[in-house]
């Protein structure tokens, strides 16, 4: 009988899918830094970078330092296409 609790190994090396994730996160967190900076409100606006500052510093963290810089300018250009 199989363990219902037992969790599955992902066939995607676990470094890699944490750097996706975390790619995701930057870019989320990067489009709504753009969105509050229009909002007028300055406790929005410190809400979303602090969270786009802490999605590039976890991005880091995976020693993902060079893709970091190209993952930010990429969500920064595609919220000026936007």
């Amino acid at each position: 009988m199989e363990n219902p609790n037992a969790q599955t190994t992902p066939d995607v090396d676990s470094t890699e899918l944490l750097g996706r994730f975390a790619l995701i996160r930057l870019r989320r967190f990067e489009r709504l830094a753009a969105v509050a900076e229009e909002s007028g409100s300055a406790l929005w606006r410190e809400l979303a970078r602090s969270a786009a500052r802490a999605a590039y510093r976890d991005y880091l963290l995976l020693g993902l330092s060079g893709e970091a810089r190209a993952a930010f300018d990429q969500a920064r250009a595609d919220i000026r296409a936007a």
